[in-house]
């Protein structure tokens, strides 16, 4: 994935698993967190490892209106029951001139 090295701000990694690019992207100074469906995931990540992640989906997060300079889903858009509605609210949830970047590995998966 990749986002400019020079910019920083509040990031959502959604569908973040383990955590670990939430992990990698505090370290390089964003105000980065974690949102994840599955709950033994969510508290391997946030307990043992000290990382900000919380449980659920983006849609019932109800984060604020432009919450998030970036978004971020690896390996996630292929899996949602409503892609489109996912891709809505990532837009809500973005300021203005926000980013969203989109990793999926088969894009035949439907």
């Amino acid at each position: 994935m990749w986002l400019e090295a020079s910019e920083r701000g509040r990031l959502l990694d959604v569908g973040t698993g383990s955590g670990d690019f939430v992990a990698q992207m505090q370290e390089l100074g964003w105000q980065a967190a974690g949102l994840d469906p599955d709950p033994v995931v969510v508290r391997a990540a946030s307990s043992s490892l000290g990382r900000d992640i919380a449980l659920g989906t983006l849609e019932e997060a109800a984060f604020a209106e432009g919450s998030f300079d970036t978004v971020t889903m690896s390996h996630v858009i292929e899996h949602l029951p409503d892609p489109i509605r996912t891709l809505v609210e990532c837009r809500r949830v973005l300021k203005e001139g926000g980013r969203l970047v989109l990793l999926t590995p088969n894009i035949d998966s439907l």
